[in-house]
């Protein structure tokens, strides 16, 4: 209990301190993301859902594996696939292993719903984004996104809730 405090705590403190605001990153993958996709989702919806909705649009997702049931907008047509194959695996805990990861070849993109929960879900987070495979990370404070295979140089961004 402690711990878990401690952790959270000390977690939100290295969150301000480094996240940065739209304006401070120069990503065009993240500028069409941001300005494009998460501007345009609808306003009704939770955080985490938005932030889904847009990789959805963003990347023109056409399956998804959920590791638990989440809704997701029913405007959104996209099928329920397995981890491996997936165009977009949303999990919600550290359940997501690197071998898994190993295997895919096409770009693949992993959302870790509950980033900052607990100190084991930040630290797969953390050894996933170190992966070779990992082009494209972001974290979000409650959801951290990892995008495998992606043509480009590796990016790694620590964003400021702006929405």
């Amino acid at each position: 209990m402690i711990e878990n405090l401690f952790f959270r705590i000390s977690r939100g403190l290295n969150y301000i301190l480094n996240a940065k605001g739209k304006h401070g990153i120069h990503s065009p993958v993240l500028f069409n993301f941001l300005n494009l996709h998460l501007k345009n989702t609808l306003k009704n919806l939770d955080r985490n859902q938005r932030i889904l909705n847009a990789l959805i649009t963003c990347f023109k997702i056409q399956s998804v594996y959920m590791e638990k049931e989440i809704l997701l907008p029913d405007s959104i047509p996209v099928q329920l696939d397995h981890k491996n194959t997936a165009d977009l695996v949303i999990v919600h805990s550290e359940s997501f292993l690197d071998k898994e990861l190993m295997q895919t070849q096409k770009t693949q993109i992993i959302a870790i719903l509950g980033l900052n929960k607990n100190s084991s879900n930040l630290k797969s987070f953390i050894h996933l984004r170190k992966s070779k495979k990992v082009t494209f990370s972001l974290d979000m404070w409650t959801i951290g996104i990892l995008i495998c295979n992606y043509p480009s140089l590796k990016q790694d961004f620590i964003l400021r809730n702006f929405f």
